[in-house]
């Protein structure tokens, strides 16, 4: 739900272009809800409208609030599966159906990565886009890591990042990957000024 998200792509779509937006979002039972930040999970429908824009949010047996602690961020191929597992039947009838010309992914993990295992699986390019440094920073200093990276990185028609420093980082960590900067920002118009 990400305005870094979810405007690119309606600007797309007012521009004529035919879009799917999938969002996979964590699977988490409304009985287990304790927490607001589960609550969201819970309670988030399997698809919605964003004005013209209808976004799709598979459920994914990957979890962030997870992932990002001291055993799986260094060691994220079980969580990867995981993810991959959970809603590889959902993006490969959609790319049966839509027959799209290319795959935008954000961030490199996961959602690189289910574009790296729908590119094995389809053929499809894909694209993805990078929002922090230190995705690309831990993938040099986490070697389990840096192979998962490295996969979606090198086999990516483009990884885009947000900034310059982001993209030589990347570019000595991976110089097989083809990194393009795209500076994104806030939305002027929609700021409180």
């Amino acid at each position: 739900t990400g305005t870094w998200a979810i405007n690119p792509a309606k600007a797309l779509k007012r521009q004529g272009v035919e879009i799917e937006v999938f969002a996979p979002t964590s699977w988490v039972p409304r009985w287990a809800a304790r927490t607001p930040g589960a609550r969201v999970y819970a309670e988030c429908p399997e698809q919605t409208y964003w004005g013209e824009l209808l976004v799709r949010y598979p459920r994914s047996w990957y979890y962030p609030f997870f992932t990002n602690g001291w055993w799986s961020r260094p060691h994220p191929g079980g969580s990867l599966q995981l993810a991959w597992w959970s809603v590889r039947r959902a993006l490969l009838r959609a790319a049966e159906s839509f027959k799209p010309d290319v795959v935008l992914a954000h961030h490199s993990l996961p959602n690189g990565y289910l574009a790296y295992r729908l590119h094995r699986k389809t053929g499809l390019p894909y694209v993805f886009v990078d929002h922090s440094f230190r995705d690309v920073l831990d993938s040099g200093r986490m070697p389990a890591r840096r192979r998962y990276y490295q996969r979606v990185a090198e086999e990516a028609f483009a990884a885009v990042a947000v900034s310059q420093r982001m993209a030589d980082d990347r570019q000595r960590l991976f110089p097989k990957a083809h990194s393009v900067v795209i500076h994104n920002g806030a939305d002027r118009g929609s700021a409180n000024m």
